[in-house]
């Protein structure tokens, strides 16, 4: 509802919503857009290699958990939850290319700290997309930031970090 808040106080029409996508906060998004009768794109990028197949698969079922959970009459589809693992790189929080640009362009750029496992992962399927044309000037694709910013010590070598 915040999130909803925040989209018509700034008078925006979101094309999609770009996150990092475990599981919980994407199918807890995709069920409460739908409960509200929302139509928003919500668009994961998977910070664990996996099948996105069997990955949209499990997303159903959790959202169905969820939705009687809530005694809500929701029907779910694989179709509802488009996530992809192509940005995970060797494994799971291991710093890619992609990853580490995301995280220097964002902190030079726009002051957003993002993290090599999650954000820095998302935001690099989102400027890939970008990049292969997916989106285009004038739309407005909102990026949820779902923390992690203490890993960047961890990972402050691999990253280049000074």
């Amino acid at each position: 509802l915040e999130l909803l808040e925040q989209i018509e106080a700034g008078g925006l029409i979101p094309d999609a919503l770009y996150l990092c996508s475990g599981a919980y906060t994407h199918v807890g998004l995709v069920v409460a857009f739908k409960a509200l009768g929302i139509e928003l794109r919500v668009v994961g990028i998977s910070p664990a290699p996996r099948d996105d197949a069997q990955a949209a698969a499990g997303h159903v079922e959790l959202a169905e958990e969820c939705a009687q959970l809530l005694q809500l009459q929701l029907d779910f589809s694989a179709e509802d939850f488009e996530s992809y693992a192509a940005f995970v790189g060797a494994d799971y929080g291991v710093v890619t290319e992609g990853s580490r640009e995301a995280i220097q362009l964002l902190a030079r750029e726009e002051g957003l700290l993002l993290d090599p496992s999650y954000t820095g992962k998302a935001m690099s399927g989102l400027l890939a997309h970008v990049r292969a044309g997916w989106w285009r000037a004038g739309q407005t694709i909102i990026f949820m930031h779902t923390g992690g910013t203490p890993a960047l010590f961890a990972y402050a070598d691999e990253l280049g970090l000074e």
